[in-house]
């Protein structure tokens, strides 16, 4: 993983360039800085960028072309307009082309880097969703492989801890039993402490049907305690469960069992 942030800055002003490049070095961002529109596309066709500042002095045409080459060719990176004045034209023209801001001259370098700070949070938010919706697609392709080589009854009843390169579904959840990922109804995802993940696991395996606290306990812990002992233990794992699961979902996914243990919801 890059410990730096790359930020291409094209502007007409050397002076300007200069500036915005002082602003920016922190330790976080590493700026190159194109001179003209040859050194620009040289740029962006030798390495990646996750932000490219482009000031609105350029030539109307020139610039468009250089946001839509930097579109087609790097597709993930966020643009930014600087300028003197707001140009009612270009500003449509920037919404068409889905520029990620527009700044507005002058403003402070803390300002500057408030909002660069926002658009390298929304491409994170960006990115783990789409490694999310990969990582699902690969456990649905994985699940699909496990239906069609064994009984998926089979998987529920047998023992997880030899199945460590598959997955366990059970209604609208879907185990990963080796990076302790949970999917629920396809869509949210969850990462759960080892320890939940195993209470949770259990309850899966079990499900439709309740489990007892004294199961529950050895089955997740692989602690023989008394029925009270059990049941205190279970509690607070439980608990600390449900606050997980429920923080992405719209209704209690373990159920009490009054007097006997716990159930796992599945729709």
């Amino acid at each position: 993983m890059k410990d730096h942030i790359d930020i291409l800055i094209f502007d007409p002003d050397e002076t300007n360039a200069q500036g915005l490049s002082g602003a920016l070095n922190n330790g976080r961002y590493r700026v190159t800085i194109a001179r003209d529109e040859q050194d620009a596309i040289a740029c962006i066709r030798k390495q990646e960028f996750e932000i490219a500042i482009f000031d609105l002095r350029l030539p109307q045409q020139q610039l468009f072309k250089m946001i839509d080459l930097l579109k087609n060719d790097q597709p993930a990176l966020s643009i930014v307009l600087t300028s003197d004045h707001s140009n009612p034209e270009i500003m449509i023209q920037a919404i068409r082309y889905q520029v990620g801001d527009f700044l507005l001259r002058p403003f402070e370098d803390e300002f500057l880097l408030e909002r660069l700070d926002e658009l390298t949070q929304k491409q994170q938010v960006s990115k783990q969703k789409e490694e999310c919706l990969e990582r699902l697609q690969e456990l649905m392709d994985k699940l699909a492989v496990i239906k069609n080589t064994t009984n998926h009854n089979d998987i529920l009843s047998s023992n997880p801890d030899s199945h460590k390169d598959q997955i366990l579904q059970v209604g609208n959840f879907i185990l990963d039993l080796e990076t302790r990922q949970v999917f629920v109804s396809g869509s949210c995802e969850f990462h759960l402490t080892t320890t939940n993940f195993n209470y949770l696991k259990v309850l899966a395996i079990h499900a439709p049907r309740a489990v007892s606290f004294t199961n529950l306990v050895q089955e997740a812990q692989g602690y023989t305690l008394s029925k009270q002992e059990a049941k205190s233990l279970a509690f607070w794992h439980i608990y600390k469960l449900r606050k997980e699961l429920t923080a992405g979902l719209d209704y209690d996914v373990i159920q009490n069992v009054r007097g006997f243990g716990y159930k796992l919801n599945v729709m």
